[in-house]
């Protein structure tokens, strides 16, 4: 079973449920943890050859994949967390275990074999690296310069997770949750352990607040909040707040009524990239943050998700995956994912990647840190015929120059 862990969630009873993904696509819930112990990631420095869209019309099946729910992270749709290191020298992966990638010497090391690992971030200066653990839910800094690791967050029955560093890399924002209650935002100082909350405004949660992301001057905390009085959580209206980092000041950034999946801030912190389903449609949206103004960005039927914005701000890319279009690869029928890119006002749409004939799906397309590249996650189908969706196929993080060539494999997840 090389099923990956997405989430560990808690259900009644505090029962532990681990969503995981089908082929890094479909979603399934089962109360078993996967196996790992196979994954052995070896790194490839293989040029392969990039590919545009087929241009064959397929076969169109019934398909069990799924796409982001309303107010549910696509970061949820991923099947193996990635975080690169600020000067680009090192990649994080968190696939239960946790692995650290130095491309330069293409060395590999594991990080403390006997951690459970669902997600990790690197510092901004590079030097260390807060750990999501599974077991407990707990937080744990990784000083990977000194080999040293020390449990920042343990809290007595109740679940913490998320780790989002501040810009100046001095604290660390964190959720904290139990069945039941209302979920808290806490704040860590690194250098000296205190805790302090931050205060949440008055709204009427129906769920959970997610997605909580530092605005980059460190000033502001944006998150995703379900109000109302629905009783379905899933018919809860949403919407975006931010809160200053000292919880003195609040204001709902978006209207209801929207279904939200990311939040991404612009570098200069004047805009917030968000995808979000009307009309049955996943688009690409930014908000002004002083004046709150909503533009569209992308239009038309596909799901467009994930937004990532460039160093500059100019550009926006984010992942499109077109459910219209089903195709047979292997044993399992798939969408077609592409990752594009934009201008920061709407206009010169291009095509980064197509996905390839044999792949099962393209995941969290990412700029690479000083160069004029994409990352991004792929999965591989072909070449495990006959082999039942939990025996797992291979799995890559690729990259590619932003204007479409040169696609190479930089990391390879064999999963025998």
């Amino acid at each position: 079973m090389n099923q990956t862990v997405l989430r560990k969630i808690t259900a009644l009873w505090w029962v532990p449920l681990f969503v995981v993904a089908l082929n890094g696509c479909a979603l399934q819930i089962t109360n078993e943890p996967p196996l790992a112990a196979s994954l052995v990631p070896t790194m490839v420095s293989s040029l392969i050859e990039a590919t545009p869209s087929p241009n064959y019309t397929p076969e169109i099946l019934s398909s069990f994949i799924r796409i982001p729910k309303c107010n549910a992270p696509s970061a949820d749709l991923i099947y193996v967390y990635y975080d690169w290191s600020s000067d680009g020298k090192y990649i994080l992966l968190a696939n239960y275990y946790a692995y650290l990638f130095e491309l330069e010497t293409e060395t590999i090391e594991q990080i403390w074999p006997e951690l459970d690992v669902i997600m990790g971030s690197f510092s901004p200066d590079a030097q260390q690296i807060a750990l999501e653990s599974y077991h407990g839910v707990d937080i744990y800094l990784y000083n990977f310069k000194q080999k040293l690791l020390t449990e920042l967050i343990n809290e007595p029955y109740l679940a913490a997770g998320y780790p989002v560093w501040s810009p100046d890399g001095q604290q660390l924002a964190y959720k904290v949750w139990s069945s039941g209650r209302r979920s808290q935002i806490w704040l860590v100082n690194i250098s000296t352990n205190e805790k302090t909350r931050v205060p949440l405004p008055e709204y009427d949660m129906i769920g959970d607040f997610s997605l909580m992301n530092w605005s980059p001057d460190g000033k502001w905390l944006a998150f995703i909040a379900k109000i109302g009085e629905a009783k379905q959580e899933e018919l809860a209206d949403h919407v975006i707040y931010l809160v200053s980092d000292d919880g003195q000041k609040s204001r709902q950034l978006a209207p209801t009524h929207l279904c939200v999946a990311d939040l991404a801030w612009s570098p200069d912190g004047k805009q917030l990239a968000f995808s979000s389903q009307q009309d049955s449609e996943w688009n690409i949206y930014v908000a002004d943050v002083e004046t709150g103004e909503i533009r569209q960005l992308t239009y038309g039927p596909r799901v467009d998700f994930q937004p990532n914005w460039s160093a500059n701000g100019e550009q926006v890319l984010f992942l499109s995956v077109d459910t219209t279009v089903i195709r047979r690869v292997s044993i399992t029928n798939v969408y077609q994912h592409d990752i594009f890119r934009i201008n920061a006002d709407g206009t010169g749409l291009s095509l980064v990647v197509a996905m390839n004939p044999g792949e099962c799906c393209l995941q969290n397309p990412a700029w690479v840190p000083g160069k004029n590249a994409v990352s991004f996650l792929v999965e591989v189908i072909d070449g495990c015929e006959g082999r039942h969706l939990e025996a797992g196929c291979p799995q890559y993080i690729d990259i590619i120059n932003s204007d479409g060539i040169n696609r190479q494999r930089l990391v390879s997840i064999p999963k025998d």
